[in-house]
């Protein structure tokens, strides 16, 4: 319930991820005007991270409610980072708060909600991580 925040960026200076929207054209599957909101997703590639291993300066997290940072479990899809010449550690990562909720998808995955926004450098964010669809 209420408003979001989202982050104003300069979208030529960024690198964008492979993330699936349900109404792109790489989507797996043909959507239709009847199919459930619920069933709406975006695929993207959910990964560990720790803020704490950024200076102040560095990075900056929006959580979508107060006391959003209290969520148990909280993980990042980064959407984008930052283009150049600077070591992946070193670029702004644009990244979706993102944690898991106790329902799965119909082929038993984890389903993860957005709980907020935010950037980050690259060295506070796990290289690896694991698809997941986020409702």
């Amino acid at each position: 319930m209420g408003g979001i925040d989202y982050l104003e960026l300069n979208f030529g200076n960024i690198d964008w991820e492979d993330i699936q929207s349900p109404w792109s054209r790489k989507a797996s599957s043909i959507l239709r005007t009847e199919h459930r909101a619920s069933d709406m997703a975006l695929s993207g590639m959910v990964r560990e991270y720790d803020p704490g291993a950024a200076k102040l300066e560095e990075g900056d997290l929006i959580f979508d409610t107060p006391g959003g940072t209290n969520q148990p479990t909280t993980m990042c899809v980064v959407l984008g980072k930052e283009k150049g010449s600077k070591s992946r550690e070193d670029k702004t990562h644009y990244v979706l708060l993102v944690t898991p909720v106790r329902r799965f998808d119909r082929d038993g995955s984890k389903i993860f909600e957005r709980v907020g926004t935010g950037y980050l450098p690259g060295k506070c964010i796990a290289v690896t991580g694991f698809a997941a669809n986020i409702h």
